[in-house]
This record gives C-alpha cells, sequence and structure tokens, in this order.
C-alpha cells in the first residue's frame, strides 16, 4: 500500500540522547522547522512506547510537515513533485507507526492515538492515490480506534472525540459515505453532550473545542444531506 522506506536520519541526531531529542524537537516546535522536527521523533520511535509529551510532539511534527504539502498540492493539483512528496511522508509515519508505534503502546490509550494517525495517513494518502486499498485501511484504523475509544475513554475525552471528528470527515469527503459520516460525528456529538456538562472548567475548554468542530461539520453536511437533525439516523 505504501514504499516501505524511511527518509535518512542526519548523523549529527544519531548520537543524541533520548532527552536530547525531545529538547531538540521542542526547540524546532517553537521555531516551525518541522522537516528538521521530524527528523528528532523519528529517532525517538527508537525508544517506544513513547511518553505522552513524545507522541505529541511526533503527531506535531508530521502533521505540520504534511499539512504544508498537503495546503501546496491543493493550489497546484497537477504537480508531480507535490504528490510524491505528500504520499512519501505518508509511508515514511505509517512504515513508524507499523514497526516501531503501535506494536509497542500497551496502554489503551496510546494506542487508541497512533491508530488514529493510521487512519489519518492513509487518509491523507488516499487523497492523492485514492485506491480502495488505501481507504479500507483508513476505515480499518478509524474503526479498531473508535472500538478502544468506546471501551476505555470517557465520552467527552478529547481524543475519543478527535477520532469520531476525523473519522467522519473520512467517510464523508474521501471515503463517499456520507450518510456515515454524519452519522459517526453526530453519534459521537449526542452521547458527550450531556456529560460535558459536568466537567472541570480545564476539562470542558479542551472537549468543547473539539465538540464545536463536530457541531459544524453535523451542520454543514446534514444541510448538504438535506437530514433533518431532530429524526433518528437511517439505519
Amino acid at each position: 500500500l505504501f514504499s516501505s522506506r524511511l527518509v535518512s536520519i542526519r548523523p549529527t541526531f544519531m548520537a543524541l540522547t533520548r532527552e536530547q531529542l525531545v529538547q531538540k524537537a521542542t526547540e524546532c516546535d517553537k521555531e516551525q522547522k518541522f522537516d528538521e522536527m521530524c527528523e528528532c521523533v523519528k529517532q525517538l520511535c527508537g525508544f517506544a512506547p513513547l511518553t505522552p509529551q513524545e507522541r505529541t510532539l511526533f503527531h506535531v511534527g508530521y502533521k505540520n510537515t504534511t499539512s504544508i504539502r498537503r495546503m501546496q498540492l491543493r493550489q497546484n493539483p497537477s504537480e508531480t513533485a507535490l504528490k510524491r512528496a505528500v504520499t512519501d511522508i505518508c509511508a515514511e509515519v505509517l512504515d513508524l507507526l507499523d514497526k516501531y508505534l503501535i506494536p509497542a503502546h500497551r496502554d489503551a490509550e496510546g494506542a487508541i492515538f497512533f491508530l488514529k494517525m493510521k487512519g489519518d495517513y492513509h487518509r491523507y494518502y488516499a487523497e492523492v492515490s485514492p485506491t480502495q486499498a488505501e481507504k479500507d485501511c483508513a476505515a480499518a484504523a478509524y474503526s479498531r480506534a473508535t472500538e478502544l475509544g468506546r471501551e476505555h475513554l470517557a465520552v467527552t475525552n478529547p481524543l475519543r472525540l478527535n477520532v469520531a471528528l476525523n473519522y467522519g470527515v473520512f467517510e464523508y469527503e474521501t471515503n463517499g459515505n456520507q450518510s456515515r459520516g454524519l452519522d459517526v460525528t453526530k453519534r459521537a456529538f449526542d452521547d458527550a453532550y450531556g456529560p460535558l456538562q459536568e466537567l472541570s472548567e480545564d476539562q470542558f475548554k479542551e472537549s468543547a473545542f473539539v465538540m464545536e468542530l463536530l457541531r459544524e461539520n453535523i451542520r454543514l453536511w446534514a444541510e448538504e444531506l438535506g437530514r433533518d437533525l431532530g429524526a433518528p439516523a437511517p439505519k
């Protein structure tokens, strides 16, 4: 489904300790040197399982370097070099996830975090190379992350909500299953809406931000589909 390749690792980073890699990646994040940040967090994969801070750095580095290329590709959709840049980054992330990160994380939150990332990067790959195999891999990763989230995370947990947010976007925009995309999104929103009011202020802010994104997608997609939000979802 993707080329089994890893971008060359800078020799200067090979000698850095785990703590030095975290420090360097944090500095790169502040300076918005995201390509260099990816080189640091790639090295961190050798220390898996990652701490919450390390996995956030991994996510931020690759998310930003991918987003830059995806945005450039939207502006130049026929540019072959940009297409290759996106698919190469996706292949690298998926390689790291499958070889190091997903096998090493036995805790539910870590597993869900990286399964969501796996779904995301198969989705990004499918945007450029829309094969059914890529879509099936994305769907499987999102589905498994959703299952684990329901088993182990509260309905208001931001990670669980983000899984639903991205799973819905995948189904609606990438997989061509608009009705399912809306249903996935609305279920997560409806399940969390009541319990959200019982959270502490700090917990509420983080979850409420994702809830607003879910709400906006529900509103937009229901309007596009002509769905009455007061009616039950079709079986």
